[in-house]
């Protein structure tokens, strides 16, 4: 599974369809019943696991059968320690043991979906919706034409409709995939932003705890800061959180119930469990949701989705940026109208002609899969090509660069094998540790291992310095 949250709705669901009930394997289980967990299952006594990305490493004997839920999902990549893609391993270890898997997503990495369509894969799609129920509408929401009020961010257009919707007792959600309130901080006095101390990124204003917060080390402090005048600082807040949007909807709709819906409010809540089966049986008219909310739950009341910024997800120097935006927005909408025929999603944006946003609404996705994968073939991009980052990290900013150029010297040019960098990193800072990268990129025909480890091993690197050899990387920040 690629979320914790989710094991407790699956786990009831085996229950109900298999009489079974699954051990459940993630960081949040005790140490004691992981302890009882691993003895089982190194005995062979416990024959289902549900679990996340660490429960592939647990002692299977006679392991018969791995489902890889929502496969596409970035969140089974481990990219701190020791870096592994739970998925690819999963894959690995069928192959070598001779028993099968299954790659399950409504939205496909390219890279399956290329595996499948080269027979690579054996390839099964569901042509229906369970139940037969229709998928939901797609409705884009010009923010040109149809703009929101000053320091607003819902559509004036759209605010009518959603008021009738509520009338109606149907379920709501505004989606917006940005924790905190408030994702600027500016003293107006000083006129500098309030960055943390350990990375290169500003710090989130988060509403609830009254903290500004690093989303990268959880650094914490509170807004009682000194300026360079020895004045007080007075912060204003600019960018926008899902609990900003929490704001506008209370304003907007003052006497319905509205929950919060993240990682901060249900990963970390007592009882999120409780939340959760509000929100199943519509006793939570309103959500205000992150990205997690789009991973596999299932609200049968759920009928109608407010994206509050397509657009966000285009952004940056992702080369997965347009696939990966695509598939959480297919997911989000895979979570409205489950159970009934007359849901929709409205799509709020600045960009009205965007290809992508238009595709969601095109009942075949393959369409966007093979412009993709013209558009990565053209560019050389994977799957037509392999990729390894290799990052390079220390506290002293000046080591940090000689090394990185150095490693770009001691390269030994390849006809197949390109090298590119090193460059600082998108975030050149995090956790007090200066970053540069340097990418590989290599013919899909070869195994460069070998070559990869003698170039490193030609380098002497102080133990100050980290070398991070991250193949087929998830993340390029």
């Amino acid at each position: 599974m690629p979320e914790i949250a989710l094991t407790k709705q699956i786990a009831e669901r085996f229950k109900d369809y298999f009489d079974a009930e699954p051990a459940l394997w993630h960081s949040s289980i005790g140490e004691k019943k992981k302890k009882n967990i691993w003895k089982g299952v190194s005995e062979n006594k416990i024959k289902l696991v549900l679990g996340a990305r660490s429960s592939i490493f647990l002692p299977f004997q006679n392991l018969k059968l791995i489902v890889i839920d929502e496969e596409h999902d970035s969140s089974y990549k481990q990219e701190e320690g020791v870096s592994y893609n739970a998925r690819d391993m999963s894959i690995l270890r069928a192959s070598i043991e001779k028993f099968p898997i299954l790659l399950i997503s409504a939205t496909p990495s390219i890279e399956s979906y290329y595996n499948s369509k080269n027979k690579k894969y054996f390839y099964v799609s569901l042509t229906e919706r369970y139940k037969n129920i229709s998928l939901p509408n797609i409705e884009i929401v010009d923010l040109i034409n149809a703009p929101a009020d000053k320091g607003k961010f819902i559509s004036n257009q759209l605010i009518p409709k959603l008021k009738k919707i509520i009338k109606e007792k149907q379920q709501v959600l505004f989606f917006l995939n940005r924790r905190g309130h408030s994702t600027y901080i500016m003293c107006y006095e000083c006129k500098k932003r309030l960055v943390c101390p350990n990375c290169s990124i500003g710090l989130v204003f988060h509403q609830t705890s009254k903290k500004a917060i690093c989303h990268y080390c959880d650094y914490k402090t509170s807004l009682t800061q000194k300026c360079t005048n020895n004045k007080d600082c007075e912060f204003t807040f600019y960018g926008l959180g899902i609990e900003r949007v929490f704001e506008e909807v209370q304003l907007i709709f003052p006497e319905i119930k509205i929950q919060i819906f993240s990682s901060d409010s249900i990963n970390n809540n007592k009882n999120s469990e409780q939340i959760i089966n509000d929100i199943e049986k519509n006793k939570i008219p309103i959500l205000v949701g992150t990205q997690l909310i789009s991973k596999g739950f299932h609200f049968p009341s759920l009928n109608y989705i407010v994206v509050i910024n397509s657009d966000t997800n285009f952004l940056g120097s992702d080369i997965r940026a347009s696939e990966k935006n695509f598939q959480l927005l297919q997911q989000l909408s895979g979570r409205a109208g489950r159970e009934e025929n007359k849901a929709k999603v409205f799509l709020q944006t600045n960009d009205p002609n965007n290809k992508i946003l238009h595709s969601l609404s095109n009942s075949d996705p393959k369409v966007f899969y093979e412009e993709e994968l013209l558009f990565r073939e053209r560019a050389y991009l994977p799957p037509f090509s392999k990729l390894v980052s290799i990052i390079v990290s220390g506290a002293n900013q000046f080591e940090v660069e000689k090394i990185s150029k150095k490693l770009k010297q001691s390269f030994l040019l390849q006809e197949k094998i390109k090298i590119y960098g090193p460059v600082t990193a998108p975030i050149f800072k995090i956790r007090g540790k200066y970053r540069m990268r340097l990418l590989l990129k290599y013919d899909v025909s070869l195994f460069p291992q070998k070559f990869i480890k003698n170039w490193l091993d030609m380098n002497i690197v102080s133990k100050n310095i980290k070398l991070e050899v991250d193949v087929d990387p998830v993340s390029f920040l």
